[in-house]
């Protein structure tokens, strides 16, 4: 098993999330089996917080700050010279004001890693969907990751 943990930021893509919300900042986690030196698939746990923007239409409306958790099954291949693609699908949960919905998630990413001695330090681009029925909210972001060999 090998792990990594890390920092992200992301942007909000969809138009009605891009009304309402600016930036989002928050941390994942993962936990993934190596099945070669390739090939791994594992769990995937993370936390966002989106801000909210100032409302600057016509009628007084109020919008409030997003908390997005996701729990993720993953698979993530790893090319030669440390470039990395993977996935992931599972739950999330994006809170409002004390109101909690969940979705079905799902995120792309691409990136590359950098290892000195047994550790690995990872920058990848993802995209990022929460879905249900036909509300969506899409993100795009960049995550950091520091992998525990």
């Amino acid at each position: 098993m090998k792990f990594d943990i890390g920092p992200e930021i992301s942007y909000p893509l969809n138009s009605d999330f891009h009304t309402t919300h600016s930036i989002g900042f928050g941390a994942t986690s993962r936990a993934a089996y190596y099945f070669t030196d390739e090939i791994s698939t594992g769990i995937r746990v993370g936390y966002d917080y989106f801000i909210s923007r100032k409302y600057a239409g016509p009628s007084v409306d109020t919008y409030y700050n997003l908390t997005w958790t996701s729990f993720l099954a993953n698979f993530q291949y790893d090319f030669p010279k440390n470039v990395y693609i993977g996935g992931d699908a599972g739950v999330g949960l994006l809170s409002i004001k004390g109101s909690s919905n969940s979705m079905f998630n799902t995120s792309l990413y691409i990136g590359k890693a950098v290892t000195f001695g047994k550790s690995t330090l990872g920058i990848s681009l993802h995209w990022t969907q929460a879905r249900e029925s036909s509300d969506r909210n899409e993100t795009v972001g960049i995550r950091a990751a520091y992998r525990f060999n």
